[in-house]
C-alpha cells in the first residue's frame, strides 16, 4: 500500500448494518407491513441521502408520509428515538477497521470516510468515536452529492489537501462507486465480507477484491 491518501466507504465496509432487523425494528412499531416500510425506505432514499428534507426529523416525516401515514410529532419523535437506539446498540465496527486505518496513518497515509448517507449517520459517527479516526469525515446529505457522482470522490481528496486522483485508493462494497472512482483515475479495492447485504452482489467490474481492511495495511 503506497497510496498517499485512502478512502473508506462506511456501510458494509467498516461497520455492519443490520437491514432486517432495522425493517422489523419499523415495521413493528409503525404496525406496518415490512415490504411497505422498505419500499417507503426505498422511495425516499436519495433524496434522504441528498439532505432534501434538511434534519433527521424531516426524513423521517417523508418515510411517512410515503406509507401513507401523517407525520405527527410524537410519532415522528418516538420513531426518530427508535432510530438512534438502532444505530448505538446494533451496528458495530467489523474488528479489522481500526486496526488498520490507525496503521495507514501511523504511516503517513491521510484517510477520508466518504458514505451515501442521511441525517442518522452523525450521532452512529459520534457513537464510534470515529471523526478522531479519520483525517476527513464526506457525508452525501452534506455536500450534496451521492456517490458515484464524481464530486463526492472529488471533496473527499480536496478535504484532504488536494490530493490528485492517482495518489489515492477507493475502497466500497458496491462495484459501481469502485467503477466511478476508477474513472476518476483512483486506485480501487472492492471489499467483500461474509455479510447480508449489498457487498454479496457476484459482480467485481474487474476491481481487485478483498475481504478484510488488513490487506490495506502498509
Amino acid at each position: 500500500m503506497t497510496s498517499s491518501a485512502v478512502l473508506l466507504d462506511l456501510y458494509y465496509t467498516l461497520v455492519g448494518w443490520d437491514a432486517a432487523g432495522h425493517l422489523e425494528l419499523l415495521s413493528g412499531h409503525l404496525e406496518v407491513d415490512p415490504q411497505r416500510v422498505k419500499d417507503a425506505l426505498d422511495s425516499t432514499r436519495d433524496a434522504r441521502h441528498l439532505g432534501t428534507y434538511g434534519h433527521l426529523e424531516g426524513d423521517i416525516a417523508a418515510i411517512l408520509i410515503a406509507l401513507g401515514e401523517h407525520p405527527e410529532p410524537g410519532l415522528v419523535a418516538e420513531v426518530a428515538h427508535l432510530a438512534k437506539t438502532f444505530t448505538s446498540t446494533r451496528v458495530k465496527l467489523y474488528p479489522d477497521c481500526l486496526p488498520a486505518i490507525r496503521a495507514l496513518r501511523e504511516g503517513g497515509t491521510r484517510v477520508a470516510l466518504v458514505s451515501n448517507c442521511s441525517f442518522d449517520t452523525p450521532p452512529l459517527i459520534e457513537h464510534l468515536e470515529l471523526a478522531r479516526e479519520f483525517d476527513a469525515i464526506i457525508l452525501s446529505f452534506e455536500v450534496g452529492a451521492l456517490k458515484p457522482d464524481p464530486s463526492i470522490y472529488e471533496a473527499a481528496l480536496s478535504s484532504l489537501g488536494n490530493i490528485s486522483p492517482e495518489e489515492a485508493l477507493f475502497v466500497d462494497d458496491q462495484p459501481l462507486f469502485c467503477d466511478a472512482a476508477a474513472a476518476l483515475g483512483l486506485d480501487t479495492r472492492l471489499i467483500r465480507r461474509n455479510s447480508s447485504g449489498p457487498s454479496e452482489q457476484a459482480e467485481t467490474n474487474g476491481h481487485v477484491v478483498i475481504d478484510s481492511l488488513a490487506e490495506l495495511q502498509p
